[in-house]
């Protein structure tokens, strides 16, 4: 039950769903990336999100960078919002060290997170597809 509160705090924290938070979780786990780690990410590149929403912060030139619009990707759940930047990555077929950058913009400074985001969406979408195959 503390495991599901926590999931749920943490869902609302990222304004997403529980099913948005574990798509993401389980795609970044099939990529190698620590549940605290992705976690951790995810709540950086939420708070970036706010400032680019304001039209500062190193995020705002990251997302005018990918062709990503703040307040978009803030109205999308946790899994779209990640799935659409890393789509994104990949259309523009970012290296290593690109992705990296843009990654440490919106507040993602660890490089685990590169494998997931250069996997693009898919990896997001077949985690959440499997979530809802098995519920």
């Amino acid at each position: 039950m503390a495991a599901v509160d926590a999931q749920a705090k943490l869902a609302r924290q990222l304004d997403g769903t529980i099913d948005g938070l574990r798509a993401v979780q389980i795609a970044g786990s099939d990529a190698g990336v620590e549940a605290g780690v992705l976690n951790k990410a995810m709540e950086k590149l939420t708070s970036r999100l706010g400032e680019a929403m304001e039209g500062t912060g190193e995020a705002a030139k990251a997302l005018e960078m990918l062709g990503l619009n703040a307040e978009t990707l803030a109205g999308m759940d946790i899994d779209d919002r990640i799935a659409a930047i890393a789509d994104r990555m990949k259309e523009m077929n970012l290296s290593a060290a690109e992705a990296g950058n843009a990654l440490r913009d919106l507040g993602i400074r660890n490089g685990e997170i590169i494998n997931l985001m250069r996997q693009g969406g898919d990896a997001i979408s077949a985690a959440k597809d499997e979530l809802r195959a098995f519920g």
